[in-house]
């Protein structure tokens, strides 16, 4: 009874913060139903099919919201309305009036004019064999801002989501050299 109550609040929580529910409903069902299995067979002594299925579900529910909070990030850009996007990214985006919107790593936002900007590059760490910690650093001729650094965190840091942050970093480097090349 208690894995269930322990699912059904983080179920609740992870609703009202607008992440999603599919990681906490697979690892408390799947680990629900692994415990119950294990139980019901005795390899679990001193706790019957029931109890394991609730601890389980509990255990299985924490790891699906730890999960939905740090892993899953929006897939929209929260990019203002009167920006007029046409190329928008989670904290990057450029419209056709030679402007950038940028969110950086700090989360504070800044519109650049694509004239405002000297260079840019894409940095990352080496991390176990592939790309880590994605980010455009941008250095510009403002002298409130002089470097602004956008994250690529859209995906997990880990062998499996890190390059696709890498690629899309690569794609943002890519497209921030012809926006601001062109005249």
């Amino acid at each position: 009874m208690f894995g269930f109550v322990v699912l059904i609040v983080a179920v609740i929580w992870t609703v009202s913060a607008r992440k999603s529910i599919r990681p906490v409903l697979a690892w408390g069902m799947g680990l629900g139903i692994a415990g119950g299995i294990l139980g019901g067979i005795g390899i679990l002594p001193f706790l019957g099919a029931l109890n394991a299925l609730g601890i389980g579900s509990a255990v299985g529910a924490v790891v699906g919201m730890t999960r939905a909070f740090r892993h899953a990030t929006s897939a929209k850009p929260n990019v203002p309305a009167d920006f007029a996007a046409t190329y928008a990214h989670d904290n990057i985006a450029v419209n056709g009036r030679d402007q950038l919107w940028l969110r950086d790593t700090n989360g504070s936002e800044v519109v650049l004019s694509k004239y405002e900007v000297r260079e840019w590059s894409h940095l990352w760490h080496p991390d176990r064999g592939y790309k880590g910690n994605n980010r455009l650093e941008l250095r510009t001729i403002r002298l409130d801002r002089p470097v602004v650094t956008v994250a690529f965190r859209r995906h997990s840091e880990t062998v499996f989501g890190a390059p696709k942050n890498a690629q899309e970093a690569e794609e943002w480097h890519a497209r921030l050299s012809a926006f601001l090349q062109r005249s």
